[in-house]
């Protein structure tokens, strides 16, 4: 019977934890950005997998408006290839200088890229993160969702370890 209870117990704390462990993740992450806390924040991002996959992103953006019906070139297959060629040079450089931990700031703020915007604690209050949705996407990975000046941003959390870090960060 002891037995028992104390494997119901146990089993009770392993599904608590892992239930309750994303949004303790958020209301470290939520604090770090109301302090501005850029190192706090650095710990909870992985910056090189973020880069990559914004990298990813954007560069399919740009090759789908230069190639956009089924891969049929609007203007030339030269002009194409020179401006993706660019582009990702372009957006290599504007990515890497872009994702910080202070434009991440702004960004989990108020969708803003420029955290300077942010005149007030009820500016941090109101924050876009308040209105997000957050869903499950297994064991050990969720998304949270929220509304920013120019859409819909998903930020991806994974697990590592114990700790969640935002291992990606989705574009509208």
């Amino acid at each position: 019977m002891k037995v028992t209870i104390t494997l119901l117990f146990t089993t009770l704390l392993v599904v608590s934890y892992l239930f309750l462990t994303p949004y303790l993740a958020l209301i470290s992450l939520k604090e770090a950005v109301q302090a501005g806390d850029g190192e706090a924040i650095a710990e909870r991002v992985e910056f090189p997998t973020v880069r990559e996959s914004l990298k990813k992103q954007l560069q399919t953006k740009i090759t789908n408006d230069l190639l956009p019906s089924g891969g049929q070139a609007a203007t030339s297959p030269a002009v194409a290839l020179l401006g993706t060629t660019i582009s990702s040079s372009f957006i290599d450089n504007l990515v890497d200088d872009f994702i910080t931990p202070s434009n991440l700031i702004g960004l989990l703020a108020l969708g803003k890229s420029d955290s300077s915007k942010l005149d007030t604690i009820e500016d941090l209050n109101d924050a876009a993160i308040h209105s997000a949705s957050l869903r499950y996407r297994g064991i050990n990975q969720f998304s949270l969702w929220f509304d920013g000046e120019v859409g819909g941003i998903t930020l991806v959390f994974s697990r590592r370890g114990l700790r969640w870090n935002i291992t990606e960060i989705r574009l509208p």
